[in-house]
Protein backbone atom coordinates (compact mmCIF):
# COMPACT_ATOMS: atom_id res chain seq x y z
CA UNK A 1 0.00 0.00 0.00
CA UNK A 2 1.09 3.68 0.15
CA UNK A 3 2.56 5.48 2.63
CA UNK A 4 -0.07 8.18 3.14
CA UNK A 5 2.79 10.52 4.37
CA UNK A 6 3.90 10.07 0.63
CA UNK A 7 0.97 10.44 -1.39
CA UNK A 8 0.96 13.46 -4.27
CA UNK A 9 -1.33 14.95 -6.33
CA UNK A 10 -0.04 13.07 -9.14
CA UNK A 11 -1.91 9.78 -6.65
CA UNK A 12 -4.97 11.55 -5.75
CA UNK A 13 -5.19 12.48 -9.56
CA UNK A 14 -4.88 8.72 -10.52
CA UNK A 15 -7.65 7.24 -7.87
CA UNK A 16 -9.74 10.08 -9.25
CA UNK A 17 -9.41 9.41 -13.07
CA UNK A 18 -10.26 5.54 -12.44
CA UNK A 19 -13.44 6.54 -10.72
CA UNK A 20 -14.16 8.46 -13.47
CA UNK A 21 -13.63 5.95 -15.87
CA UNK A 22 -14.81 2.47 -13.84
CA UNK A 23 -17.90 1.76 -12.44
CA UNK A 24 -18.02 1.16 -8.99
CA UNK A 25 -17.15 -2.42 -7.79
CA UNK A 26 -20.04 -2.16 -5.34
CA UNK A 27 -22.77 -1.07 -7.82
CA UNK A 28 -21.31 -1.73 -10.77
CA UNK A 29 -22.59 1.67 -12.38
CA UNK A 30 -20.57 4.78 -12.78
CA UNK A 31 -19.94 7.35 -10.29
CA UNK A 32 -21.73 10.08 -10.39
CA UNK A 33 -19.10 13.13 -10.61
CA UNK A 34 -20.45 14.70 -7.41
CA UNK A 35 -19.57 11.21 -5.68
CA UNK A 36 -15.89 11.53 -6.91
CA UNK A 37 -15.74 14.94 -5.86
CA UNK A 38 -17.45 14.35 -2.63
CA UNK A 39 -14.38 11.45 -2.31
CA UNK A 40 -11.56 13.64 -3.33
CA UNK A 41 -12.97 16.85 -0.96
CA UNK A 42 -12.54 14.21 1.76
CA UNK A 43 -9.16 13.03 1.13
CA UNK A 44 -7.97 16.75 0.38
CA UNK A 45 -9.84 17.81 3.93
CA UNK A 46 -7.77 14.76 5.49
CA UNK A 47 -4.49 16.50 4.34
CA UNK A 48 -5.37 20.03 5.61
CA UNK A 49 -6.28 18.68 9.07
CA UNK A 50 -2.82 16.73 9.21
CA UNK A 51 -1.01 19.55 7.78
CA UNK A 52 -2.44 22.20 10.55
CA UNK A 53 -1.09 19.03 13.41
CA UNK A 54 2.16 19.84 11.34
CA UNK A 55 2.17 15.81 10.90
CA UNK A 56 2.98 16.95 6.87
CA UNK A 57 4.78 20.31 6.19
CA UNK A 58 2.63 20.90 2.25
CA UNK A 59 -0.06 19.83 0.88
CA UNK A 60 0.23 17.53 -1.76
CA UNK A 61 -3.09 19.64 -3.77
CA UNK A 62 -3.10 23.24 -4.87
CA UNK A 63 -6.21 25.42 -5.39
CA UNK A 64 -6.89 27.22 -8.39
CA UNK A 65 -8.49 31.21 -8.83
CA UNK A 66 -11.74 30.20 -10.69
CA UNK A 67 -14.32 33.06 -11.71
CA UNK A 68 -18.27 32.59 -10.30
CA UNK A 69 -20.89 33.58 -12.23
CA UNK A 70 -23.42 35.87 -10.69
CA UNK A 71 -25.97 33.60 -11.35
CA UNK A 72 -24.26 30.88 -8.79
CA UNK A 73 -25.29 30.91 -5.12
CA UNK A 74 -22.99 32.98 -3.13
CA UNK A 75 -21.77 32.78 0.76
CA UNK A 76 -23.29 34.32 3.60
CA UNK A 77 -21.06 37.21 3.43
CA UNK A 78 -20.05 37.06 -0.08
CA UNK A 79 -20.69 41.09 0.15
CA UNK A 80 -17.46 41.85 2.21
CA UNK A 81 -15.15 39.51 0.10
CA UNK A 82 -12.42 41.05 -1.21
CA UNK A 83 -12.59 39.23 -4.41
CA UNK A 84 -16.31 39.24 -5.25
CA UNK A 85 -16.57 36.66 -8.07
CA UNK A 86 -13.64 34.86 -7.15
CA UNK A 87 -13.37 31.38 -5.61
CA UNK A 88 -10.45 29.09 -5.15
CA UNK A 89 -11.11 25.75 -6.61
CA UNK A 90 -9.10 22.63 -6.00
CA UNK A 91 -7.53 21.30 -8.81
CA UNK A 92 -8.70 17.68 -8.52
CA UNK A 93 -12.50 18.10 -8.24
CA UNK A 94 -13.98 17.99 -11.71
CA UNK A 95 -16.72 19.88 -13.17
CA UNK A 96 -20.42 18.88 -12.28
CA UNK A 97 -23.27 19.96 -14.47
CA UNK A 98 -26.45 20.81 -12.56
CA UNK A 99 -28.97 18.44 -13.39
CA UNK A 100 -32.25 19.80 -14.59
CA UNK A 101 -35.15 17.36 -13.57
CA UNK A 102 -37.14 15.89 -16.52
CA UNK A 103 -40.25 16.49 -17.18
CA UNK A 104 -42.95 13.70 -16.89
CA UNK A 105 -44.36 11.72 -19.75
CA UNK A 106 -48.15 11.47 -20.81
CA UNK A 107 -48.84 8.28 -19.36
CA UNK A 108 -47.06 9.54 -16.58
CA UNK A 109 -49.58 12.51 -16.02
CA UNK A 110 -52.50 10.27 -16.51
CA UNK A 111 -50.97 8.01 -13.44
CA UNK A 112 -50.74 10.94 -11.58
CA UNK A 113 -53.91 12.55 -12.26
CA UNK A 114 -56.08 9.41 -11.97
CA UNK A 115 -54.58 8.75 -8.39
CA UNK A 116 -55.31 12.64 -7.33
CA UNK A 117 -58.65 13.70 -5.22
CA UNK A 118 -59.96 16.89 -5.80
CA UNK A 119 -59.47 19.65 -5.30
CA UNK A 120 -55.94 18.54 -5.51
CA UNK A 121 -56.20 17.29 -8.87
CA UNK A 122 -57.31 20.69 -10.31
CA UNK A 123 -54.63 22.33 -8.26
CA UNK A 124 -52.21 19.97 -10.52
CA UNK A 125 -53.92 20.81 -13.16
CA UNK A 126 -53.73 24.55 -12.67
CA UNK A 127 -50.03 24.36 -12.60
CA UNK A 128 -49.15 21.97 -15.43
CA UNK A 129 -51.24 24.07 -17.70
CA UNK A 130 -50.42 27.91 -16.46
CA UNK A 131 -47.16 27.74 -15.35
CA UNK A 132 -48.11 28.78 -11.74
CA UNK A 133 -46.24 28.67 -9.08
CA UNK A 134 -46.66 27.32 -5.59
CA UNK A 135 -47.39 30.56 -3.80
CA UNK A 136 -49.51 31.41 -6.99
CA UNK A 137 -51.33 28.75 -7.01
CA UNK A 138 -52.08 28.80 -3.36
CA UNK A 139 -52.73 32.58 -3.49
CA UNK A 140 -55.67 31.76 -6.21
CA UNK A 141 -58.72 32.87 -4.83
CA UNK A 142 -62.51 31.48 -5.67
CA UNK A 143 -63.43 35.53 -6.83
CA UNK A 144 -60.13 35.15 -9.55
CA UNK A 145 -61.92 32.38 -11.71
CA UNK A 146 -63.70 33.94 -14.32
CA UNK A 147 -67.19 32.70 -15.44
CA UNK A 148 -67.34 31.46 -18.90
CA UNK A 149 -71.16 30.75 -19.57
CA UNK A 150 -71.14 33.45 -21.89
CA UNK A 151 -67.97 31.79 -23.80
CA UNK A 152 -67.38 30.03 -26.68
CA UNK A 153 -64.48 27.27 -26.34
CA UNK A 154 -63.41 27.56 -29.91
CA UNK A 155 -63.42 31.29 -29.94
CA UNK A 156 -62.13 31.87 -26.42
CA UNK A 157 -59.94 28.25 -26.08
CA UNK A 158 -57.85 30.36 -23.53
CA UNK A 159 -58.77 32.64 -20.59
CA UNK A 160 -56.78 35.34 -18.82
CA UNK A 161 -56.83 35.42 -15.42
CA UNK A 162 -54.82 38.18 -13.42
CA UNK A 163 -52.95 37.16 -10.61
CA UNK A 164 -53.00 39.49 -7.62
CA UNK A 165 -50.46 37.02 -5.80
CA UNK A 166 -46.79 36.72 -7.32
CA UNK A 167 -42.77 36.41 -7.65
CA UNK A 168 -41.36 39.60 -6.66
CA UNK A 169 -45.42 40.88 -6.78
CA UNK A 170 -45.26 41.87 -10.27
CA UNK A 171 -48.37 41.58 -12.58
CA UNK A 172 -48.66 38.74 -14.36
CA UNK A 173 -51.69 37.32 -16.24
CA UNK A 174 -51.95 33.39 -16.71
CA UNK A 175 -54.09 31.82 -19.34
CA UNK A 176 -55.63 28.48 -18.99
CA UNK A 177 -57.66 26.34 -20.88
CA UNK A 178 -61.19 27.43 -20.91
CA UNK A 179 -62.26 23.51 -20.35
CA UNK A 180 -60.00 23.56 -16.87
CA UNK A 181 -62.09 26.99 -15.69
CA UNK A 182 -65.06 25.04 -16.66
CA UNK A 183 -64.27 22.45 -14.22
CA UNK A 184 -62.88 24.31 -11.86
CA UNK A 185 -66.30 26.76 -11.93
CA UNK A 186 -68.23 23.29 -11.57
CA UNK A 187 -66.31 22.18 -8.53
CA UNK A 188 -67.25 25.50 -6.73
CA UNK A 189 -70.27 25.13 -7.68
CA UNK A 190 -71.21 22.24 -7.02
CA UNK A 191 -68.43 20.63 -4.41
CA UNK A 192 -66.90 23.25 -2.26
CA UNK A 193 -69.97 25.18 -2.00
CA UNK A 194 -73.10 22.84 -1.89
Amino acid sequence: GLNWRGVGEAEIAAWRNRMLSQPSPHTKRPYARSTVNDRVRTVCRFYAWAQGRGWIEALPFHFVDVRVGSGRRQAFLAHVDARPGVVAANILTVAEHERLPRPLRVDQLRRVFALLEMPYRLMAEWALATGLRRKELCGLAVFQVPETAHLDDEDHPLVGVPLTITKGDKPRTIYPPIRLVDRTQRYIDEVRTP
